[in-house]
């Protein structure tokens, strides 16, 4: 349980961290559709190689 909870702020950490750096770069630059999809594409592989990685580590 608690590892899931980690898991779940270190989710919503990077995801912030995310949208600061695209926050930041929209401002600096411009807005763009592109820059949007590649956090949004980014936040989401972050996301799926730490649930992967905490399965692995569970079933060991």
């Amino acid at each position: 349980m608690r590892q899931k909870i980690k898991l779940i702020l270190e989710v919503i950490s990077l995801w912030i961290l995310c949208i600061c750096i695209f926050l930041f770069g929209s401002y600096g630059f411009g807005f763009s559709v592109e820059l949007l999809l590649s956090v949004v594409i980014t936040g989401n592989l972050v996301t799926l190689i730490l649930i992967v990685s905490e399965s692995i580590f569970e079933s060991e």
